[in-house]
Parts: structure tokens; sequence; C-alpha cells
């Protein structure tokens, strides 16, 4: 998991936290799966967050330059 974005700077005041994650899967049912989780595991621990979330996976044909 990385973070990116304005939360990156201790300076910037960020309005969300943006992350991006990296998972083996290449289902598109199971990556969706595994967004949901993440979510939800999130908001379990942290409560409602303004939370952006990338999955990069294997395999991707292209690679924007978040990625």
């Amino acid at each position: 998991m990385r973070l990116f974005g304005s939360r990156v700077d201790d300076q910037r005041r960020g309005g969300d936290t943006d992350l991006l994650l990296e998972v083996p899967l290449s289902d598109p049912a199971e990556i969706a799966r595994a967004h949901t989780r993440f979510l939800c595991g999130v908001c379990a621990q942290m409560g409602e967050q303004k939370l952006d979330v990338l999955i990069d996976v294997p395999g991707r044909p292209m690679h924007p330059p978040i990625f």
C-alpha cells in the first residue's frame, strides 16, 4: 500500500487520503470484493473517512503515471 497525493506532504492539508493498493488478483469480481472489504475494514477501524483507493493488478496493459 502506498500513500500519494496531498497527504504525503505534512505541510499541505488535503481533504482526502489517497491510497494505491497492489494486489495479486486478476479476476475483476475478486478485485471488487477485495476493494469493498478494504474500505469496510478502514471504516470499522477509523470511522468514515474521505478515502480514494486505486488498485493496481499484475499484467495491467496500461500504466498511467499514478501507477
